[in-house]
């Protein structure tokens, strides 16, 4: 993540880098807290933490697609 955070704070977009680490520190807490033969784990769970995930992701990439289109 830090590669693409420094190519995106080069592109003078300092937001998108912040969440662009939001993310990575998500994701290494999700590889901590939901992995395979947890007992305790629930397909709720994991339901739940997808829904989370992919709506990360997507905030990221319609804002670098927002500035894409402004031509940043």
């Amino acid at each position: 993540m830090t590669v693409a955070e420094s190519k995106i704070m080069l592109l003078g977009l300092p937001e998108i880098a912040t969440q662009l680490k939001e993310y990575g520190e998500f994701l290494a807490e999700f590889r901590r807290r939901f992995y395979d033969g947890k007992s305790s784990l629930t397909e709720r769970d994991m339901d739940n933490v997808r829904i989370e995930l992919l709506n990360k992701r997507k905030a990221i990439f319609d804002d670098l697609a927002q500035s894409y289109r402004k031509g940043v």
